[in-house]
């Protein structure tokens, strides 16, 4: 480390003990045009802010001015800091609209407003004071359920909410133009993807007596920049692996594939309003004889956790075959398959393709991310797999009830500027 970035953060540090940051750029001695000096002091930085929000009582936010200068500059502005309604940071990758065959991609769309950007968490997320925090070098938090993901992140001010399903499926879209999906922690030989070589920070590992790996979580984007969604350490880290990730706008009611309009999920007066997917891909009411929904080659109704023995999912207008003989949210038995080779026996409409939930017609090298679904009772929806688990960009779970939550289920925030002119 060179002497001048040591004193930097040492003069940091002794700063934060008055609950104050340097107030300027001389005052830190950090040279802004020098890559290594803001790496160290984004580091110092982001390592005492963990501290001051892990204090019972919550301080007053100190001054992040220059914080967000150097991670702006560092990043050559695809990192911003973004400061919620108590001062805290949240370090995020700003994603600038793009646009589809049929316009501006819908992630962008708020109540029927297109917006310039979406800033979606660098990190999965913490949670401090009730609130949600997209931070390095953490343990993420898991054991909370849809509803508390929600709150952590809505609660952060106006714009930011529980990172929606049609966010991580831009991302995915990103991804997969550009050729590249992120490696991440599946750190346990079951998994296709498992990448023996690369490692992040074990904050969490339990084994059975056998020495079968139960658990293996890593600390947030301790991982090598493979693990980003565009190989730099100005990505988006642990997409693929690490721990399930809630996600907001999409679930199934009785294998019925219910959506909130475009990105909509951002408010939380439209939480409510959800729209099944007719045949053309129209939204319209829900509950409807021939709109789309998951079926299944096969059920049973073993009252057990288990995977239906040759039972696979398909996507079609009606639900024939229920996997479990009544409607229920309880976890008994599910279908998966790789999510290529999910198929259909009509013509799926594109808005299907844009959330994910089906394949594009461009498969050419999509890696074998799996789909696990329970087409009864209410499910929400998870993205990207967790360690074990055959996990990925194009992962995603609609195995689970609305409230479980478990240690391999977390979150991220995202936020957009509904100021915005």
């Amino acid at each position: 480390m060179k002497l001048k970035n040591f004193f930097a953060i040492i003069i940091f540090i002794l700063a934060i003990g008055k609950i104050s940051f340097a107030q300027s750029q001389d005052e830190l001695a950090i040279n802004l045009d020098d890559k290594d000096s803001c790496r160290n002091y984004i580091a110092a930085v982001c390592a005492e802010t963990v501290k001051l929000l892990s204090e019972e009582n919550l301080p007053p936010a100190p001054d992040y001015k220059l914080f967000c200068r150097a991670v702006e500059k560092f990043s050559d502005g695809s990192n911003v800091v973004i400061l919620d309604e108590v001062g805290y940071p949240s370090i995020m990758v700003k994603i600038p609209a793009f646009k589809i065959s049929s316009g501006v991609h819908p992630m962008f769309k708020v109540n029927g407003k297109n917006f310039s950007c979406v800033y979606f968490s660098k990190y999965e997320n913490i949670i401090f004071h009730g609130r949600a925090y997209s931070l390095p070098n953490v343990e993420p938090s898991t054991n909370i359920d849809m509803d508390t993901a929600r709150q952590v992140c809505s609660v952060k001010g106006r714009g930011w909410h529980l990172a929606s399903n049609i966010e991580y499926s831009g991302i995915a879209l990103l991804c997969h133009k550009h050729g590249f999906y992120p490696h991440g922690n599946t750190n346990a030989e079951i998994s296709e993807n498992f990448y023996p070589n690369e490692h992040g920070r074990v904050v969490e590992e339990k084994r059975a007596p056998d020495g079968k790996i139960l658990i293996r979580k890593t600390a947030t984007g301790s991982g090598p920049v493979t693990w980003s969604h565009d190989a730099t350490e100005h990505g988006i880290y642990d997409l693929n692996g690490n721990v399930w990730e809630m996600a907001e706008g999409i679930r199934l009611i009785n294998g019925e594939i219910q959506i909130l309009r475009d990105n909509d999920g951002v408010l939380p007066e439209c939480w409510n309003d959800w729209r099944a997917i007719d045949e053309r891909g129209k939204l319209v009411k829900i509950g409807g004889k021939n709109t789309w929904k998951f079926d299944s080659t096969k059920g049973d109704s073993l009252n057990e956790f288990h995977a239906i023995k040759s039972a696979r999912p398909f996507l079609s207008l009606q639900r024939k075959v229920s996997m479990y003989s009544e409607e229920t949210n309880k976890n008994y038995g599910f279908a998966a398959c790789e999510f290529k080779n999910l198929r259909s026996d009509k013509n799926v409409p594109p808005i299907l393709k844009l959330h994910c939930v089906f394949p594009f017609e461009d498969k050419k090298n999509l890696p074998d991310d799996k789909l696990w679904i329970r087409n009864y009772g209410e499910r929400r929806v998870m993205k990207g797999g967790m360690w074990g688990h055959s996990a990925g960009m194009f992962g995603a779970s609609f195995a689970g009830a609305w409230n479980d939550s478990s240690p391999g289920m977390g979150f991220r925030s995202a936020f957009i500027n509904l100021e915005e002119r």
